[in-house]
């Protein structure tokens, strides 16, 4: 897929290709302890019980439930938190488990990050805490199914819990510094080169993605009468728009120009545009000269998501 054209590219690459200026590659290296556990024995209880085929079945038991003992759903949850808030701040760069930071935004999102790995940190520290009595729990809850062999001690649970991110320059292809002679060199900085532009594409495309998904989900549920929907309808897409200048750190003019134009399409009322069942279910507006009203803007509004979709598709 083609992203960007060459004059494009070069127009690009000419105001950032000191890529240090403007991005940088950060990776977040999470791990979490997953209360679960597949039971191989039971399955092959039920392979006996049943007279099926072995690998047939999957049995897995949950150790611990993030719903029914609080302090280890709070540190679950403290750690997707800088899971999410990563991935919202940053977009796909090239290369397994890194994404590109927008430069301008590194001391405010490195803060952020500081602060929420604070929270896991309080987080798992009640969790140790509770540990004895939630493992004494489970031992009353799964009966004949306890293992006590599969639930680290409190102080290894503490270890099973962290959060480190690293935030590394992108070199530019003309600050390669190796000791080679003038073929060679120029053959390692054009191979340089074509990296950056590739991991710039990715960065882009990733971005126009994430305004492509929400709205194509606007459009197919407005162009069906009976769906239903939440206020998050438009909210998911305003929500990349408004990050724009944060995720569109490669100025990519396209992108400024649809996160215009889809501010403007999501500048409307939904309670305009839901379907008469929803009207009906929570009293408000019934008749038939508002559901029609209803249905005619409801159709105008998919109609135009669809030709920005349209467009968006026309560049990925």
């Amino acid at each position: 897929m083609t992203l960007l054209t060459d004059n494009e590219m070069l127009s690009i690459l000419t105001n950032s290709l000191q890529a240090s200026q403007k991005a940088c590659e950060t990776q977040l290296n999470l791990s979490k302890w997953e209360g679960k556990r597949v039971e191989r024995k039971i399955d092959g209880d039920v392979v006996a019980k049943y007279n099926s085929v072995r690998g047939k079945t999957r049995t897995t038991k949950e150790l611990v439930s993030k719903k029914s003992e609080p302090t280890y759903g709070a540190a679950m949850r403290a750690s997707r938190a800088i899971y999410d808030f990563w991935v919202a701040s940053t977009t796909e760069w090239i290369g397994r488990g890194r994404r590109a930071l927008n430069g301008v935004k590194f001391l405010e999102v490195s803060t952020k990050v500081e602060e929420l790995v604070g929270q896991l940190d309080s987080a798992v520290d009640a969790l140790v805490a509770e540990w004895p009595a939630i493992v004494e729990r489970q031992r009353e809850e799964l009966g004949a199914l306890f293992d006590e062999a599969q639930y680290p001690t409190a102080e290894e649970i503490r270890g099973e819990f962290s959060a480190t991110i690293k935030y590394m320059p992108i070199a530019p292809a003309d600050a390669i510094a190796l000791d080679l002679d003038e073929e060679a060199m120029a053959k390692f900085q054009a191979s340089a080169e074509a990296h950056i532009r590739e991991a710039i594409a990715i960065s882009v495309g990733d971005v126009y993605k994430r305004l492509k998904e929400p709205l194509a989900k606007m459009v197919a549920t407005l162009r069906d009468p009976s769906a239903t929907f939440k206020d998050t309808l438009t909210a998911n897409i305003t929500d990349v728009c408004d990050a724009m200048p944060t995720l569109n750190m490669f100025g990519d003019a396209r992108l400024d120009a649809l996160a215009t134009e889809l501010r403007e399409l999501c500048n409307f009322e939904q309670d305009d545009v839901r379907s008469p069942a929803w009207r009906s279910k929570v009293g408000g507006y019934t008749n038939h000269v508002r559901g029609e009203d209803a249905k005619v803007k409801r159709q105008a509004v998919a109609d135009q998501g669809k030709a920005i979709l349209d467009k968006i598709g026309s560049i990925i």
